[in-house]
């Protein structure tokens, strides 16, 4: 009778550990399924600026500089905006104040030494995040 009684409590321990293990893959599948299903749901369109410039003309007021009318469709956080300016051999970069999400202005900006401006581009600056490549992100550059 005394080796019946230890062989129970054997079967008890080994179906109590089985009971364990299927309830941690129950959980583990339901924890799973939540994170792999809201996985899909993230993008870059959080970090991903669009940028357009939709006019340049001479600014009336300064013969050195250029009024270039500049609009932010989408797009993440940004610090602020260079605006390229290229005469076909040299460029001139400026850095114009940071537009919102879905603003559009207009800025007036030194041709620098340039004279006559073949090409106009703009790019957001920003402050990278740590540990991220910004290397390998998608960005939407505007050029005129």
């Amino acid at each position: 009778m005394k080796n019946k009684r230890g062989l129970s409590e054997v079967v008890t321990t080994l179906v109590l550990v089985l009971l364990v293990i299927v309830a941690i893959g129950v959980i583990w599948m339901i924890i799973a399924n939540f994170i792999f299903s809201k996985g899909d749901e993230i993008n870059l369109s959080s970090i991903e600026v669009k940028m357009s410039i939709n006019s340049i003309k001479a600014d009336p007021s300064n013969p050195n500089n250029v009024i270039i009318r500049i609009e932010r469709s989408m797009g993440g956080n940004i610090e602020g905006t260079n605006v390229i300016l290229f005469n076909g051999v040299n460029s001139h970069t400026e850095r114009i104040v940071s537009l919102n999400e879905g603003e559009e202005k207009d800025f007036s900006v030194s041709k620098g030494d340039l004279g006559i401006i073949k090409k106009v581009s703009v790019r957001h600056t920003h402050t990278p995040f740590k540990n991220y490549n910004w290397e390998s992100k998608k960005e939407t550059l505007s050029q005129y």
